[in-house]
């Protein structure tokens, strides 16, 4: 998809938040227009077997790995942080909504191992004081929720572990607002990840929560993102090895 005409105040949008993440502004390098060495697939050609089961089994061998599990989930990582991460830091920031539904958006893919790099997207429609929930619905519920079923099948991983890394991408978002003092658009992107039940549905909220608390840590991931299988890639900083400390027990509002 070509974002057209749209692209320049995309750019110019991108250049002025960038800043107010932080490390995290990193991020809006996925809305960069496609680069050599890339190629660019509509994001529902996301949901075909064959198409996703090739991209993933291309990632794998490019890592030079058996363990197609943990090259899918680290194959996910990419593709959620670029996903999720520059619609949240839009809403957060701006209180603005991007197009979000699958059949809205491209994703860029490096040419030669198929490593997610970013999403081709039009820009974001001006504010109209909606909600955080309002804002990123299409991007969890039109998006996520069938490209999260489609890699756990391609991929076997359960549902569970691809949630972790989605939600884990959000949090990086709002560390990164958290970091530059941006006080209120932190607040609003975690009434989001701080909420079980998804108001407009009713529907459990996947993002909720993808850490949780752990003795002499400062948090730790739900569920393993199982990186530590690929050779030449570290462990994560909230990894839930029990063997790096023990894991304090859920309060009941954990969930």
């Amino acid at each position: 998809m070509e974002a057209g005409g749209e692209r320049e105040p995309l750019a110019a949008l991108c250049d002025a938040l960038r800043p107010r993440l932080g490390a995290a502004g990193i991020y809006l390098a996925a809305l960069e227009p496609p680069g050599p060495g890339e190629i660019v697939l509509p994001g529902e050609a996301l949901l075909d077997p064959a198409t996703l089961a090739e991209l993933l089994a291309v990632y794998a061998r490019s890592l030079a790995t058996r363990d197609d599990q943990a090259a899918a989930s680290m194959w996910a990582q990419y593709l959620f942080s670029f996903v999720l991460a520059p619609p949240l830091a839009v809403a957060c920031l701006t209180g603005r909504r991007m197009p979000g539904r699958l059949d809205e958006l491209s994703i860029r893919l490096d040419a030669a191992s198929r490593t997610p790099r970013g999403i081709v997207v039009g820009a974001p429609a001006e504010p109209q004081g909606e909600t955080i929930f309002a804002l990123l619905e299409d991007w969890v519920f039109a998006t996520l929720v069938p490209l999260v079923a489609a890699i756990g099948v391609a991929g076997r991983l359960g549902e569970r572990i691809l949630w972790s890394n989605a939600g884990v991408a959000a949090v990086a978002i709002l560390d990164g607002l958290a970091a530059t003092g941006e006080t209120e658009a932190t607040a609003r992107g975690t009434a989001m990840i701080d909420t079980l039940v998804w108001p407009s549905s009713g529907r459990r909220n996947p993002l909720f929560r993808p850490y949780r608390p752990a003795a002499g840590r400062e948090r730790v991931r739900r569920a393993c993102c199982l990186r530590t299988a690929l050779p030449g890639i570290e462990r994560c900083d909230g990894c839930p090895d029990y063997f790096l400390a023990p894991v304090a027990p859920p309060s009941p509002a954990d969930g």
